[in-house]
């Protein structure tokens, strides 16, 4: 393996794990160093190369503030001519769709600064979802996308890149929209994250259950209206399904003595706990997100799978100790989304939808009348503040716009799993594109003609077989002690270099660059260099309360920069340093709590 190749895969490894573990895998030989360089002139042609890159940056869209999606990483050159042309606040996703042409350029090619550069996010038409999936503070004030390809490498693979371009800018579009919700949960998502892994380690791998409940059907319980007639439903079909809840449900089901195969719950607030207070949860396995609220993970001790898809955090550590991520898992909208997502992975052949009504009755009801939503007098909302949408028995009902936007996602959901039948069995639900109505009588007959499954028993020994050693948390801990001294060591510097600067007004206009005589500027190196020498922990400094951080001054800012950018001026850069010295207390406090020193 070359210098190169090292340097560049080490990046490639710590921000586009998905890419690197593909590129591990790629078993099409890779060109002669003759045939790469005949691809790199016939990209950029040696007689025109100039002409070509500057007529393909005049038709660059410039708009701040936006992800540009283009083909192809060639040698790079393009990129690095379109990311000087661009504004600062722009992005560039890079699908390449040639693995074997990548490789050989990156053998004897150091692209790493490119590759670091926080600005470029690079993908490839087979893992582009869970790089996107996994993207934080990249897309964090990206307001639009567009597509700019580029063309000599477009050319080439003009069908794949057309209809994969498309599809990633649609990605990308949800999950920049998803990061709002990130955003506004980040301080407590880091907390939670932190508190449940100290609480249940690694608890059982979800692995385990993969493939656990092959060609059998599952019910998913949710907590609309229909649930409160459905009980009787439910005690007869015990055991001809597995049973899955959701946190929401859990109380009206177990309230009316049926104990489900195993729940789910991956909300960080407290009403998540509230689904599941006060009953009997001693029979039950538990499902969730490293972010639920920890009371939750408290109540299922040693009987928890957690998920650890989504959560940057959690996904740096696996790596790190070389534990497996689960396949992105959690869901988008709705914990049902996440209950659909692991019956696939389980292998279920059937999914039958209780309670997943995504409308409220004609007089207002939300919920299960056995929910704490009753209890806070919140199982009521005004029709006429709702669209009216069609129901599986061919009325109109009405649908809140939230329920409205959770719908289309449910049903794009389904709609991508196309070996799985759904069936949905509430009259007054709102219709679901793909999962066909089917009465609960006629799903009742169905059912109790299979034969009788021990399903909880099976979770059991799964339960069993995927618990992690104990000692694998000593890995944890020395990591977050290790990320702490990092973080002390950031702040030490960036703080020195921010507060002087900040002091300096009289420079503020003028490029870092300039300024390498100025004290400060040491300070800013020391920062860079520890940056650039842990990849790894850089890509969590945003998390928590940096997040938040990030969009307020991405708000404020009319111009901003990022602090790898030395040409930048010194103004422009200030943001992103204060940012990050908030975000950098919040987390070794969390960290001290959580992880403190032995």
């Amino acid at each position: 393996m070359t210098p190169e190749l090292t340097r560049n895969l080490q990046v490639i490894a710590q921000r586009f794990p998905s890419f690197f573990e593909e590129l591990k895998s790629h078993t099409v030989s890779r060109p002669d160093r003759d045939a790469h360089l005949r691809f790199l002139e016939e990209i950029y042609p040696p007689e025109n190369s100039s002409q070509v890159l500057d007529a393909w940056l005049t038709d660059a869209p410039i708009d701040k503030r936006r992800i540009i999606v283009t083909s192809g990483f060639g040698d790079g050159r393009h990129l690095e001519k379109l990311l000087q042309s661009l504004p600062t606040t722009s992005r560039i996703a890079v699908v390449e769709a040639d693995l074997g042409i990548f490789l050989a350029t990156i053998e004897h090619n150091d692209k790493s600064e490119l590759l670091k550069n926080r600005r470029i996010i690079l993908l490839s038409p087979f893992s582009y979802r869970e790089t996107i999936k996994n993207l934080n503070e990249e897309l964090i004030g990206i307001q639009s996308s567009v597509t700019h390809v580029f063309g000599p490498i477009f050319n080439r693979s003009d069908r794949l890149y057309q209809q994969v371009l498309t599809t990633v800018n649609r990605e990308l579009s949800n999950r920049w929209n998803q990061l709002t919700t990130d955003v506004d949960n980040a301080e407590i998502n880091f907390q939670n994250t932190l508190e449940n892994l100290s609480l249940f380690g690694f608890g059982s791998q979800i692995g385990s259950l993969y493939m656990s409940f092959k060609d059998k059907p599952l019910i998913l319980v949710a907590a609309g209206p229909s649930l409160d007639e459905s009980f009787d439903f439910l005690r007869n079909v015990k055991g001809k399904a597995a049973i899955a809840v959701v946190n929401s449900a859990y109380r009206a089901v177990v309230n009316n003595g049926i104990i489900p195969d195993f729940t789910v719950a991956v909300d960080p607030k407290e009403g998540t706990f509230r689904g599941y207070e006060g009953t009997n949860t001693n029979e039950t396995a538990l499902v969730c997100s490293y972010i639920v609220y920890p009371e939750v993970s408290k109540t299922f001790e040693g009987r928890i799978f957690p998920l650890s898809s989504h959560n940057v955090l959690i996904s740096r550590l696996f790596q790190v100790l070389n534990l497996k991520v689960d396949p992105g898992i959690i869901g988008d909208g709705t914990v049902s989304s996440t209950v659909v997502n692991l019956a696939a992975f389980m292998g279920c052949s059937e999914i039958y939808l209780l309670g997943q009504d995504m409308a409220v009755r004609p007089d207002g009801q939300t919920h299960t009348k056995d929910s704490f939503y009753t209890d806070d007098g919140k199982n009521r909302i005004d029709t006429k503040k709702c669209r009216w949408v069609e129901s599986n028995c061919g009325e109109s009902v009405p649908v809140e716009e939230k329920l409205y936007a959770y719908l289309r996602i449910f049903e794009n959901q389904v709609s991508n799993l196309h070996k799985i039948k759904f069936y949905n069995l509430s009259k007054l639900g709102a219709r679901i594109h793909g999962a066909n109505y089917l009465p609960m009588e006629e799903a009742l007959i169905k059912l109790t003609e299979l034969p009788d499954e021990d399903y909880a028993a099976i979770i059991l020994d799964k339960l069993k077989a995927g618990i992690v050693p104990d000692e694998v948390m000593k890995g944890a801990s020395l990591f977050f002690r290790r990320y702490a001294d990092f973080l002390k060591n950031c702040l030490k510097h960036l703080m020195k270099f921010a507060v002087t600067a900040e002091i300096k007004t009289e420079l503020h206009e003028l490029p870092l660059v300039k300024l390498t005589k100025e004290p400060f500027f040491q300070a800013y190196h020391s920062f860079m260099e520890l940056i650039n020498e842990n990849t790894l922990f850089a890509t969590l400094l945003v998390e928590g309360r940096g997040k938040w951080e990030y969009r307020e001054f991405i708000q404020q800012e009319e111009e901003w920069s990022h602090l790898y950018e030395e040409e930048s001026k010194i103004r422009t850069l200030l943001p992103e340093a204060w940012a990050i010295v908030e975000s950098i207390v919040f987390q070794l406090e969390v960290i001290d709590r959580y992880f403190p020193e032995q």
